[in-house]
């Protein structure tokens, strides 16, 4: 008999909000901030209780124009969880928090680092060949003088 992974409720809530999250966003919201910006949800948490959801985004731009999204965003909570409501059928709709993921920056930071170590380490390997090959050379310039 096959085995069949088992989902929570919370689980399927979970992706069922962020599903329709993601549709309210590009349906129902129609302010002129939002068009042209690419907003990806990263994360959806709900609380085991169903009172409360955390919904995380990654928003492609300068930082400034994040905070500015994220803060609309936030002004716009009620019609976001209403829209939720009529969407998902649950006894209680659970409060919408809205929060900026910044992983991906700090992953594309992390990665930058790792090639600049790369790098610097490559330049050092270069750098010590360098010197030894000129070693070599000057030992056996030393030894051609001696003979």
């Amino acid at each position: 008999m096959p085995n069949k992974k088992t989902f929570s409720r919370v689980d399927r809530i979970r992706k069922a909000i962020s599903r329709e999250f993601d549709d309210i966003l590009r349906n129902d919201i129609k302010d002129p901030a939002f068009v042209n910006q690419l907003i990806s949800v990263t994360d959806v948490t709900v609380t085991n209780d169903l009172r409360y959801t955390t919904i995380y985004l990654s928003i492609m731009g300068e930082e400034s124009k994040q905070k500015q999204l994220i803060d609309l965003l936030t002004e716009y909570t009620p019609k976001i969880r209403y829209g939720l409501g009529k969407r998902i059928q649950l006894r209680h709709t659970p409060e919408v928090i809205i929060k900026q993921d910044t992983s991906l920056e700090r992953g594309a930071r992390m990665l930058e680092l790792l090639n600049q170590i790369a790098t610097a380490d490559t330049e050092q390997e270069e750098k010590s060949s360098e010197k030894i090959l000129q070693e070599d050379l000057a030992e056996e310039d030393f030894q051609e003088e001696r003979e």
